[in-house]
């Protein structure tokens, strides 16, 4: 997540930094120096393995890409959330106060200065083996972006979100490249965690930020790294074929130019103000786009069963228009399963959890939702009325997490009669709709 910061005279900053070595030679065909692990505390063997993966897979990525990390990179990977503040003080040289305030906030903290990355092994964003891929990736690459910078990246010149929404955006990259989380899952989730955020820092919020600034937007009410992400997402749909060699071109332009707006306008062909002017209208189309189904049909499935629950689909949201006067929204990826044993296999791979816990899931449900990801076990539905009511469920089900929150987490007594009504409903006019 965030960069370490030091809040000392630059001229004492540049002769410690002499003195331990870590300023690094700016010569191109100086040979990279290698990333180097450690673990901290009793780190399972497989959560080391999935960080290795991605050192190699950014290592790899970023080479080819023009760019790769030329000074040396010691990863410390800790087990708990002690581990990781005692790395913090040891190693960043932080207070105890110091380093609990950012253990409290942070997955990870690099100091590119330093050459020193930690991972949080605690934290919610190492706690799948995509998760830890992708946060690996990120912390990877504020390295890369101090080095391309000379250190001008965290400057309250530069721009906070480009900084934050870019690592998360080279991280999710990572993740898929692993076979982890896939891009597409990364945006679409991004974006339904926003939409159904109670509040969300504004962009304007994201542009210039102190090291004060920057420490309290990192409080997880304000959903500052999803709001940076879209804000990427959006730009990087005008980037298509030169997203990474844009990115990379922002950075290098801070080398010699601290000025966040400056370097923008050069790397992405549009002024600052221009782009934030486009994110909004982008923005708003995105919390306002009427839900979108995308079927998929996995080994086993029944011909022709994914475009008739999307006619399914497109019916019951009809329905909820007229009963409710708005449907859900987003866009949502429905992966169609054709056996228990199947479902159980598709939940652990969509959802990142280990198989026993997936066959645990897979019991009882019919389907199992993951973010924008529905997986749903169609050989429980065994006529053309369950696949409609299904379909019907599916949606009111998302429309009242839209609404209300989720029912189990957040109880409605009135909201929920009035979707266990409109479902009575449904069901009745499919009978009578079968009878006919």
């Amino acid at each position: 997540m965030k960069k370490f910061f030091a809040i000392l005279f630059a001229s004492f900053l540049v002769g410690m930094a002499i003195a331990a070595g870590y300023l690094f030679t700016s010569e191109k065909d100086a040979a990279p120096q290698g990333v180097t692990m450690e673990a901290i505390g009793d780190m399972p063997e497989s959560s080391m393995d999935d960080v290795q993966q991605a050192v190699t897979l950014f290592t790899d990525d970023m080479t080819k890409n023009g760019a790769p990390l030329r000074h040396a990179v010691t990863v410390y990977v800790a087990a708990t959330q002690e581990d990781y503040r005692r790395v913090i003080v040891e190693q960043f040289e932080q207070s105890a106060d110091e380093a609990r305030a950012i253990a409290d906030v942070s997955g990870g903290w690099t100091g590119g200065r330093r050459g020193l990355t930690a991972l949080n092994g605690a934290a919610g964003v190492m706690k799948t083996a995509s998760d830890r891929k992708s946060t690996a990736g990120h912390e990877l690459f504020h390295q890369l972006q101090y080095e391309l910078s000379d250190g001008n990246d965290t400057g309250a010149e530069s721009l906070f979100w480009l900084e934050e929404g870019t690592a998360d955006y080279i991280g999710a990259r990572i993740a898929e490249q692993a076979k982890g989380k896939t891009l597409r899952k990364w945006s679409l989730d991004t974006l339904n965690e926003l939409r159904l955020a109670e509040s969300t820092v504004k962009p304007e919020s994201l542009v210039h930020c102190t090291l004060a600034e920057r420490m309290q937007l990192m409080n997880k009410d304000y959903h500052s790294y999803q709001m940076a992400d879209a804000m990427v997402l959006c730009l990087m749909e005008h980037q298509k074929g030169k997203e990474v060699a844009s990115i990379l071109k922002y950075f290098r332009l801070l080398k010699d130019n601290r000025d966040g707006e400056a370097a923008f306008e050069q790397a992405f062909g549009l002024s600052h103000d221009a782009f934030l002017k486009r994110f909004r209208t982008w923005y708003e189309n995105e919390r306002k786009r009427p839900i979108e189904l995308t079927f998929s049909a996995r080994a086993g499935v029944a011909d022709g069963l994914a475009p008739s629950l999307q006619r399914d689909a497109a019916a019951a949201r009809e329905a909820l228009q007229g009963a409710f006067g708005t449907v859900p929204h987003g866009r949502f990826d429905v992966v169609l399963c054709g056996s228990e044993h199947d479902f159980a296999a598709a939940i652990a791979e969509h959802c990142d959890v280990p198989q026993d816990k997936a066959t645990e899931l897979a019991d009882g449900n019919l389907w199992i939702e993951n973010g924008s990801t529905i997986v749903l076990h169609v050989s429980e539905l065994s006529d053309a009325r369950q696949q409609s009511f299904a379909m019907a469920m599916l949606l009111a089900r998302l429309l009242r997490i839209e609404a209300g929150g989720r029912p189990e987490e957040h109880p409605d007594a009135q909201l929920d009669a009035n979707i266990e009504t409109f479902l009575d409903g449904y069901a009745s006019r499919l009978s009578l709709r079968r009878i006919r």
